[in-house]
C-alpha cells in the first residue's frame, strides 16, 4: 500500500509538471502565432500601400482631368487607410473599435467622393452645376423616361 502512495505521488507530480510545461509552451505559441499574424499582416499592408502611392504618384505627376483625377486620389487613399487601420487593430486588438470608427469614416467620405466622381465624368468636365438640370446630364428625352422600380407591379 504504501508502494502505491508513492507510485500515486509520483504520478500526481508528473502530471503537474507535464500541465506547467504545456501552459507555459501554448504561451509562447500563442505570441509566435500573434507575431507571425503581425508580420504577414504587416507585408501585405506595406504591399499594398506602396503600390497604392506609386498610383497616387502617377495621377498626381499627370493630371489631364484634374476635376475626376482630385478624386481619384480621394478614393485611392482608402487603400492606405484600410490597410494601416486593419495592421493596427491586428497589432492592438483594443484598439479595434476606434480603428474601425476611422475606416467607417474614411469609407462614407469615398462614397460621396465617388458619387462626385461620377457627376464629374457623367458632366464631361462640365462640373457640379450639371446637377441643377438633369436634362443636360441625361439628355432631351428625360421627360419620356418613366422611372419605375422593378417588380413594383407584382407586389401590387
Amino acid at each position: 500500500e504504501r508502494e502505491i502512495e508513492l507510485k500515486s505521488q509520483q504520478v500526481n507530480e508528473l502530471q503537474s509538471k507535464v500541465e506547467t510545461y504545456e501552459a507555459s509552451t501554448e504561451s509562447r505559441f500563442d505570441k509566435q502565432n500573434a507575431l507571425l499574424r503581425s508580420w504577414v499582416a504587416g507585408f501585405f499592408a506595406l504591399s499594398a500601400t506602396v503600390l497604392t502611392l506609386r498610383h497616387v504618384y502617377a495621377h498626381a505627376t499627370h493630371m489631364a482631368s484634374p476635376d475626376a483625377q482630385r478624386k481619384v486620389l480621394a478614393i485611392l487613399w482608402m487603400v492606405p487607410i484600410y490597410a494601416s487601420t486593419s495592421w493596427a487593430a491586428i497589432v492592438w486588438p483594443k484598439l479595434c473599435d476606434e480603428l474601425a470608427l476611422i475606416s467607417s469614416f474614411y469609407e462614407a467620405y469615398c462614397i460621396h467622393i465617388f458619387f462626385s466622381l461620377l457627376v464629374a465624368v457623367l458632366s464631361a468636365g462640365r462640373g457640379e452645376d450639371t446637377l441643377d438640370d438633369p436634362r443636360e446630364l441625361l439628355g432631351p428625352d428625360v421627360d419620356n423616361v418613366a422611372l419605375k422600380a422593378p417588380f413594383c407591379s407584382h407586389f401590387l
